[in-house]
C-alpha cells in the first residue's frame, strides 16, 4: 500500500478535479485505499489538506553563514595586491653611497642626489633621521639644503650631531636655526672645534650662561674686542663668568684691566701679574703717550707738591671723599670720575695703584690703609698683608699703566670710543 506521501509524489502531475475524477472521460478513479474514512473521503481530499497544512507551516529563516543565492547580488571585481612600499630609510642608505666621497661626481648629479634626500626625509621616522644626521656631520659637503633642514628641527637628537662635528655648515644656517631660548643647541654650537666671531657673538648675544662658560673655555672660539666687551659686562652680573673670561689666553689688555673692577681679590691678583710688566719698551709707549697728550706726566718726572698730597691723604682718612677726590684728579692726572672709582672701590688695589703713581711710600701706605680701616672702611680683610703685597709688587709704571687705561675708560676713548 502507498503512503499519503508517495500519492502526493505520484500525482503532482495529474490535474485533479474537484468532483474526485481522475480524468476528464468521466471514468471513475480506483477505490480508496484501505484505511479511508467510511465516509468516502478520497485521495485528492486528503491530498488537498496536506498542502494547506505545508502552506500554512512557517518558513525557518536562513542562516547568515549560508551563502547567498547566485543571483542575489554581483561578485565583487578582484583588485591587484599593490607590493609594500620600500623603506625609504634603504633608499636614503643607498644615495648617501653614491656620494659619500665621491671625487668623480658630476656637479648635476650631486644635485640631484641632494634633491632625492630632500624629498625623502619627511618619510624618515626619528631614528632613521638621528642616523642621517650622524652620518652627514662626517661629510666634507653636505647637501645644504638637507643640512639646513635638519639643524632647525626642533629635537636636538637630530640637529646635534650636524650642528658639534659638521665643520662645513655655513655661520648664516646655524644662526638661524639656533634661537636665543635653544639652550642645548647654543651649547653644541659653543663645543664646535672652530667658531667664527660672528658665531661667537650669536651666543654672548644670547645671554645663556651654560653656553657662555663653554664658549670662554673652548680655545677654537674667536671673539672680537666688543663681543669681550659684552661678556666683561656679563661677568660684573655673573660670578660663573670670571673664571673662564679671566684665564683666557687671548683676553685683551683692555678687556682684563677693566675686567678687573668686578673680580675678588684672588682673581685681581691673576690679572695685575699676568698683564703687568716692566720694561724699557713700556717706558717709551709712557712716554709718548705722555708727549702726544693722552696720558698725563708721571709724578717722578714733575714733583708733586707734598702738602697737596698730605691734604689729599687726610681728606680721604677723615672720610671727606669728595674733597678727597677733587685733589687726586689733578695730582694724578686722571678724571674725577677715576678718581671716584678708585676711592670707592672695597678691597683697596686700585687705590694701591693711585698712591704708587703719586709716591706715597710703603710705610705711608700702611698708614692710610690702617686709618681708613679704623674709620670702618671695608679694604679687604687682608688690609696689612696682601694688599700691602699688591702695592709692594706694582712698580711706578704698572701702576701708571692700571691708570692710563682706566681713565681711558672713564673717558670712552682709545680702546673704549665707541664703534661707529
Amino acid at each position: 500500500m502507498l503512503s499519503v506521501g508517495n500519492h502526493m509524489m505520484a500525482m503532482t502531475d495529474m490535474p485533479m478535479p474537484l468532483d474526485g475524477t481522475i480524468g476528464a472521460t468521466g471514468e471513475q478513479g480506483p477505490e480508496p485505499a484501505s484505511g479511508a474514512g467510511e465516509d468516502g473521503t478520497d485521495l485528492a481530499d486528503a491530498f488537498r489538506q496536506l498542502t494547506q497544512r505545508l502552506k500554512a507551516r512557517p518558513r525557518l529563516p536562513r542562516h547568515a553563514e549560508d551563502p547567498p543565492p547566485p543571483d542575489a547580488q554581483e561578485a565583487a571585481p578582484l583588485r591587484p595586491v599593490k607590493a609594500p612600499p620600500p623603506d625609504p630609510g634603504e633608499s636614503v642608505s643607498a644615495l648617501l653611497d653614491i656620494i659619500w666621497g665621491a671625487i668623480d661626481l658630476l656637479p648635476q648629479e650631486r644635485s640631484m642626489v641632494s634633491d632625492a634626500l630632500l624629498l625623502l626625509a619627511p618619510r624618515l621616522n626619528e631614528r632613521q633621521l638621528v642616523s642621517l644626521s650622524e652620518r652627514l656631520s662626517g661629510m666634507d659637503a653636505p647637501p645644504p639644503l638637507l643640512a639646513a633642514r635638519l639643524i632647525r628641527d626642533p629635537r636636538f637628537e637630530i640637529a646635534g650631531p650636524l650642528l658639534e662635528k659638521n665643520a662645513h655648515l655655513s655661520d648664516r644656517d646655524m644662526m638661524a636655526a639656533v634661537g636665543p631660548a635653544d639652550s642645548e643647541k647654543l651649547k653644541v654650537i659653543s663645543r664646535r672645534r672652530t667658531i667664527s666671531p660672528m658665531l661667537s657673538e650669536h651666543v654672548v648675544a644670547s645671554g645663556d650662561l651654560g653656553a657662555l662658560q663653554i664658549l670662554l673655555r673652548n680655545p677654537g672660539a674667536e671673539l672680537l674686542f666688543s663681543t669681550y666687551m659684552q661678556v666683561c659686562a656679563l661677568a660684573a652680573e655673573h660670578a660663573a663668568l670670571q673664571v673662564p673670561l679671566t684665564t683666557r689666553t687671548d683676553l685683551p689688555l683692555p678687556v682684563a684691566l677693566e675686567l678687573f673692577w668686578c673680580l675678588p681679590p684672588e682673581l685681581r691678583r691673576v690679572i695685575l701679574s699676568r698683564f703687568l710688566t716692566d720694561s724699557v719698551t713700556l717706558n717709551r709707549i709712557i712716554a709718548i703717550l705722555t708727549a702726544s697728550g693722552q696720558a698725563e706726566a708721571a709724578p717722578d718726572t714733575e714733583p708733586l707738591p707734598v702738602a697737596d698730597l698730605d691734604a689729599a691723604l687726610a681728606a680721604l682718612t677723615s672720610g671727606r671723599q669728595t674733597e678727597a677726590v677733587g685733589m687726586f684728579s689733578p695730582l694724578a692726572g686722571i678724571t674725577e670720575a677715576t678718581a671716584w672709582r678708585i676711592v670707592s672701590d672695597a678691597t683697596g688695589e686700585p687705590l694701591a695703584a693711585l698712591l704708587k703713581v703719586l709716591g706715597v711710600s710703603r710705610a705711608g701706605f700702611t698708614e692710610v690703609t690702617a686709618q681708613l680701616h679704623a674709620r670702618g672702611w671695608t679694604i679687604d680683610s687682608q688690609t696689612g698683608g696682601n694688599l700691602q703685597a699688591v702695592f709692594d709688587g706694582l712698580s711706578s709704571n704698572k701702576a701708571r699703566t692700571l691708570l692710563i687705561y682706566w681713565d681711558w675708560f672713564t673717558r670712552k676713548t682709545g680702546p673704549y670710543a665707541p664703534q661707529a
